[in-house]
């Protein structure tokens, strides 16, 4: 009785490990990144990479994403007005 109770507290009870929990700080670099706020997004999502585990793949993806959009959206924009 113990054992399956405490199974069912560590899997979520479907026997599945849990799913790990999105880092706020790297979705909201994202978030930021996709509105324009280069400036806060690229620091704010360094700030995540360093914070988030290797294993957890979700989290990291999104800082990924946010550092992408905080630099190439403005170097885009850049070469656009520059060979445009």
């Amino acid at each position: 009785m113990l054992d399956q109770l405490t199974r069912e507290i560590t899997t979520g009870g479907d026997g599945n490990p849990p799913a790990p929990k999105t880092n706020i700080a790297a979705a909201v670099a994202w978030g930021l990144g996709l509105l324009g706020a280069f400036f806060l997004a690229v620091p704010l999502a360094l700030f995540a990479l360093t914070r988030i585990p290797a294993t957890d793949r979700n989290s990291r993806d999104l800082a990924y994403g946010a550092l992408i959009s905080g630099l190439g959206i403005p170097l885009a924009a850049i070469l656009f007005l520059v060979l445009g």
